[in-house]
């Protein structure tokens, strides 16, 4: 745990590792200066974007488009949108058949919203389907290529965000790690820290280092 996440604080994370010759894949958010950091350290080791990082950004394009339609919509008939931003941010299988109707429902009623939300689910299928990097990366192209077919530009920055990553988003498919129980701990650490209101960053790494150790012993508490 560091204070920061500056380049030079993580170069000197990484060369602090014992048998850090022995790492063979790091899983990061988007973040420039980790890449940097990873290359500059542990030099050809595979960088791979967490698909969560990747799904998170598709999700900030689609919730875009969803308040830039809903704009042009008559406000006396946005009433019936009011559960819209959580049919269309829920992951589809996770719907019930109820919430699932309820979303059929809305994009028949307003099919403005069919395409964004079906190129969405399309792209998080190459997630749950792609057996190998080369078939995520044509199943992508298709993907692409779905957009400008729709002449929908609504993700056009996320086409590029992706074009920007692209080596280390679709290493993924050689490489099937994420850091999720890293972000789980990144949730615990910001937990923590607000209900402390102003720790400085020693005490609140001391209260993450050693939370296990003192709450065995009966004496830990937020």
């Amino acid at each position: 745990m560091t204070e920061n996440r500056n380049k030079e604080t993580v170069k000197k994370f990484l060369a602090s590792l014992p048998d850090n010759h022995k790492i063979q894949c790091v899983t990061m958010d988007m973040w420039q200066p980790y890449k940097d950091a990873v290359i500059d350290v542990l030099h050809d080791v595979p960088i791979v974007i967490d698909k969560f990082h990747v799904v998170k950004e598709l999700n900030k394009a689609l919730e875009d488009i969803r308040c830039t339609l809903r704009k042009d919509i008559e406000k006396d008939k946005r009433i019936s949108l009011k559960n819209m931003r959580f049919l269309f941010l829920t992951v589809s299988e996770n719907l019930t058949p109820r919430q699932s109707k309820q979303l059929d429902f809305l994009l028949e009623i307003y099919p403005q919203f069919k395409t964004p939300y079906y190129l969405k689910e399309a792209f998080r299928n190459i997630y749950q389907f792609a057996e190998t990097k080369e078939e995520a990366e044509k199943m992508y192209t298709n993907w692409v290529q779905a957009n400008k077919n729709e002449d929908c530009h609504a993700y056009d920055g996320f086409i590029s965000t992706v074009a920007n990553w692209h080596t280390e988003i679709f290493n993924y498919f050689n490489n099937r790690y994420t850091n999720a129980q890293t972000e789980s701990l990144n949730n615990v650490i910001r937990e923590i820290d607000r209900a402390g209101r102003g720790y400085t960053f020693p005490v609140l790494r001391a209260k993450i280092l050693y939370r296990h150790i003192t709450a065995k012993k009966g004496k830990f508490s937020f």
